[in-house]
This record gives C-alpha cells, structure tokens and sequence, in this order.
C-alpha cells in the first residue's frame, strides 16, 4: 500500500473504531471464510487460482488456494495474537509475534482442509484473548512495515483489517474452484 492517503486512511479508521466494533468485524469476517469453505470440496480447496493485482495481496500471494489463503491468514492471526497481548500487558514481545511479513507469513503448497478448523481456532482463541485485555489503546506499540507505529488497539484493528484485506481475494479463489458436486 504505497498510497500515503490510503495509510493515514486506514490509521484513522483504526483510531476512530472500538474495540467491540473491530471484534464483530472479526467475528463475522471469520463467519463469511467459513461460509466459502463449506462450499468447497476438499479437492477444490486445494486448486491454486491465481487473482488479479489488488491492494494487499503481493504478487507470491496471486497464484494460492483456499487452504493455503486460510493457512497465511492463521499464521497472521496468531502472530498478531502475540503482538497485541504482550503490548497489552507491556511484557517483551515473544518469539511468535517477531516474524518477517515476506517469507514467515508464506503457507505450504500442501495445505488442506485441517487448515479450516486452524484458520478457525485462531480466531476464536484470539477474540477470547482481546476480551480479557484490560486495555488496548496506549501501550507500548510496535512497528508495522506498512502502517508504522501501532499500539495494541492498531494491532487489533489490523487482525480485521488483514481478514478483510483477504476476504476479496478468498471469494475470487472459490469462484474460480469447481463448484461443490
């Protein structure tokens, strides 16, 4: 995202949400993923489409299958689990949560249908994490390679926000799958 309106964009939207706003975003983001994996047999899940250049999504990532969307999308949510408990709390951050955005985050070409129920836990351990938080806005923050400086409540914003970033490129790898017999 190398528009500097769309950052100060996204920082301002992430400042002006609450933190019970972005967890029903969340909440449902995760809701629609499974949606669009029920539809899928587990043949076509597995089938690489590859998408058009959009925002978000960089060109190793054009050519993936559902599975492997959803096994990218866990490694995130659970790195960015990390990051927003340890800010939170103001303990150093954990190996889980230090990983470089371009090559950790890759998912393995032989991801399967276990990476639904993954892709699933993650979100559910995650939303019932931030809920015991005391407090997300103001901690210590750390760096984005996109969006800078975040604090817990950023990094919560960004969870959904990355889903949603995602969101489009699932729907076109569904639609170019063989459809559900």
């Amino acid at each position: 995202m190398s528009n500097p309106l769309l950052r100060v964009l996204v920082r301002s939207w992430f400042k002006l949400s609450t933190r019970n706003q972005v967890s029903r975003k969340i909440a449902k983001l995760a809701a629609d993923y499974r949606w669009l994996a029920d539809d899928l047999e587990a043949e076509s899940g597995r089938e690489s489409v590859t998408v058009p250049t959009m925002p978000g999504v960089d060109p190793e990532m054009r050519d993936w299958s559902f599975y492997m969307l959803l096994e990218h999308n866990t490694i995130v949510n659970r790195g960015i689990s990390s990051i927003v408990e340890h800010l939170s709390n103001g303990t150093p951050l954990s190996e889980s949560g230090k990983f470089n955005p371009k090559t950790d985050v890759l998912p393995e070409a032989t991801a399967g249908p276990d990476q639904v129920i993954a892709f699933q836990e993650s979100v559910e351990a995650y939303l019932e994490m931030s809920e015991k938080l005391v407090r997300l806005r103001k901690t210590q923050v750390k760096q984005h390679p996109v969006f800078g400086m975040l604090d817990a409540h950023g990094w919560h914003c960004m969870f959904g926000f990355h889903l949603q970033i995602h969101m489009k490129q699932a729907r076109l790898i569904v639609a170019g799958c063989r459809p559900k017999q």
